[in-house]
């Protein structure tokens, strides 16, 4: 090989060489702005992603304390001047929540009424913000009720403080006054975003929609200054604001933002939507931290590049890196935009949930380690007792039922959580916070509930199914006796009355001594006996005919007792009549009711020896009924025959027919009515007769 060839391919070497040296650098070079570009993206997502959720930390911060002062301002209470109970109430969420300075509510007329700490300067208080400017801007609102965050200019002493402005409205719909919580703006905000944004040179910032800085650590000079004026001290290290302005326009974001010309940071951004305000959420952190992996790979490249066979080596080695590092930045991309999207369908389940379980018509709870962690309205509403109530451990489960259906429930749940079985269902009786028992159906179901065992109680209501089920059973029953009792009496009537034909002949063709006359009236009066008995059987088995018309029930009782008291001549009986001032005029059958009353009067009467009080006591009750209770103390009702007193032939007398009072509760019941017992002792026998009121 001639000298000229040899240089010919040493040139062919080294300009391939070159061109390979060059290919691999400009490809490294490619690769690295590439990755720098999918880094950015990625680091700007992963800060809106943690802007929402610091925003989304603020809002639940504020909302909880606005909903604390709600629950407060809907009692009508709080409208009392110096009212101890909600000073209290004050001094509670002032210790439990945090971050209060003041809780002060002053009435319409700019009168401060309440106020915590009592410690405070009254003096103080009343100038600590414009209270009549408060009440003129709480009635130009078009919602008078919402409670909103207030403005800066509202408070003029102290630039770090906000307030919560929460108006109070009376029963008649009027505004009544305004509770105002002052909150250390700056400590509360520090609270939520120290423990997320803890990367040194990462900052956050806080805006309101009118360009007012809230909150920013790094140029605390700058705070309640607004970025639209030009003398703000910020303008120092900032070239403009461009883009601040724009976080205001939009709901979330990012750009890239130059200071001092030379420094280059992301800006990352998000809406915080508060009741009354709307801010905006920015975090910010310098381009070094975000470019220097990828500076540290560029500088390695440029050295290597000197060698092909280094170049060669290391440029591989290089792109496989560069390669695997964007597949892992895609990677985590993807991986943030899953968690974001996460988030929001979590927080779209959990709506539809909690919407699904407040409107259930079965009451819902979970309970954890014997106390009420959650309760929907039906189950407040179907026990009676509050929320603060039920979320202390001094009412348990087991208080919902009465004491003789506690012990086989206890043994049932013992059983459930025994074998661990996933769901448990159940019949049992429950008691509300009055006393009334109710008939239930539960299930039990175990879950975890913030990493911890929790059962999830649904209860079904079914007293009134059940009471249904027992008057359909009665009716059917009453009307099988019924028929069978018509059926009885009309195959005795024709055989009675020749048996009583005949006595009555007999009796006239013989001459009886006394012994015999007295034999034959003993046989009349035990015919007329068995005829009274067929009468009242086919009474009862008749089915009523009621005639309602308007009338007046107080003259009606006083009528019926008059009549009663010749029967009880041979006995002291003292007669109380105790008739309210009610509208007495009722749509009902004056016959029909007249002999109801009578037989319950006549009853009470029977049951006094010698000498008692007989009471009649009339009444409106709350759900819109006419309340009768007849007393007597007379001899009372054996315990024994409490449960067949209203039953048709059932009857503790020797002379009666037994249905008298199953007559009783038939008419009553025609009326849309009712009869019970309501007290069975040694003082006082009380029978309680009720009546649809004049506005059924």
């Amino acid at each position: 090989m001639n000298i000229s060839a040899m240089i010919k391919t040493k040139s062919l070497i080294i300009l391939i060489t070159i061109i390979l040296c060059s290919s691999v650098i400009l490809i490294a070079h490619f690769q690295f702005f590439d990755a720098r570009e999918h880094t950015l993206q990625l680091y700007s997502e992963k800060q809106i992603v943690l802007a929402k959720q610091v925003g989304l930390a603020i809002e639940n911060l504020f909302n909880e304390r606005i909903t604390a002062i709600e629950l407060i301002a809907e009692k009508p209470e709080i409208q009392k001047p110096k009212n101890h109970k909600y000073r209290q109430e004050f001094e509670h969420i002032f210790n439990k929540m945090g971050y209060y300075k003041y809780i002060i509510f002053f009435d319409k007329n700019a009168n401060v009424k309440n106020y915590y700490p009592e410690k405070s300067d009254i003096n103080f208080i009343q100038n600590l913000f414009d209270k009549q400017h408060m009440i003129d801007y709480s009635k130009k609102l078009k919602n008078k009720k919402e409670s909103i965050i207030c403005e800066y200019s509202i408070i003029h002493l102290k630039k770090d403080y906000i307030c919560i402005r929460v108006p109070v409205y009376n029963t008649g719909d009027k505004l009544s006054g305004i509770i105002l919580a002052v909150i250390d703006l700056k400590k509360s905000l520090k609270s939520v975003i120290n423990p997320v944004i803890s990367q040194q040179d990462v900052h956050a910032f806080i805006l309101s929609q009118n360009g007012m800085v809230l909150y920013h650590p790094s140029h605390p000079e700058m705070v309640q200054n607004s970025i639209y004026d030009k003398s703000g001290k910020c303008f120092k290290c900032h070239i403009n604001f461009k883009i601040e302005k724009k976080m205001l326009e939009n709901e979330f974001g990012w750009a890239e933002k130059t200071e001092n010309e030379n420094d280059k940071k992301l800006l990352s951004y998000a809406k915080i939507n508060l009741p009354g305000v709307s801010w905006s959420l920015g975090i910010d952190m310098p381009y070094r931290i975000i470019t220097e992996v990828n500076s540290k790979q560029f500088l390695m490249f440029f050295l290597l590049s000197a060698s092909i066979i280094l170049v060669v080596i290391v440029g591989s080695f290089a792109l496989f890196r560069i390669n695997k590092e964007k597949l892992e930045i895609e990677k985590e991309s993807s991986f943030f935009k899953a968690k974001t999207k996460l988030l929001e369908n979590i927080e779209e389940a959990e709506a539809k949930y909690r919407a699904l379980v407040e409107q259930s018509p079965d009451a819902i709870a979970i309970y954890q380690k014997g106390k009420f962690e959650f309760t929907n309205e039906k189950f407040i509403s179907l026990f009676g007792y509050s929320i603060e109530e039920l979320n202390t451990k001094e009412i348990s489960f087991y208080n919902l039922v009465p004491s003789e259906s506690s012990t086989s429930l206890k043994k049932e749940i013992q059983t459930f959580i025994l074998h661990r079985k996933k769901i448990a269902r159940f019949d049992t009786h429950g008691k509300t916070k009055n006393g009334k028992i109710l008939e239930l159906k539960i299930s039990i179901e175990r879950f975890s509930f913030r990493r911890k065992i929790a059962y999830q109680i649904v209860i079904h209501d079914v007293t009134e199914l059940k009471m249904k089920e027992k008057e359909n059973i009665q009716r059917e029953h009453l009307a099988f006796i019924g028929e069978m009792s018509a059926r009885i009496a009309h195959e005795i009537k024709n055989p009675l009355a020749s048996l009583q034909a005949g006595i009555q002949l007999l009796e006239s063709s013989i001459s009886p001594d006394k012994n015999g006359k007295e034999y034959f009236n003993r046989l009349t009066g035990e015919v007329q006996r068995v005829d009274r008995i067929v009468k009242g059987l086919l009474s009862y088995a008749k089915e009523e005919q009621i005639s309602k018309k308007p009338n007046d029930i107080k003259q009606m009782i006083l009528k019926v007792v008059e009549l009663i008291k010749p029967t009880f001549k041979t006995k002291k009986i003292e007669w109380k009549l105790n008739l309210d001032s009610i509208n007495n005029l009722l749509n009902i059958d004056e016959q029909k009711i007249e002999q109801v009353l009578w037989n319950l009067l006549i009853n009470s009467g029977q049951a006094i020896k010698d000498e008692g009080i007989v009471e009649v006591q009339l009444k409106n009750t709350d759900n819109n009924y006419v309340q009768i209770d007849i007393s007597d103390n007379g001899i009372g009702i054996p315990k024994e025959n409490l449960a067949n007193i209203f039953k048709p032939f059932f009857s503790t007398k020797s002379q009666g027919s037994g249905l008298g009072l199953s007559i009783c509760k038939k008419i009553l019941i025609a009326h849309n009515g009712d009869i019970e017992i309501v007290k069975n002792d040694n003082l006082k026998t009380t029978i309680r007769v009720l009546l649809p009121g004049n506005k059924r």
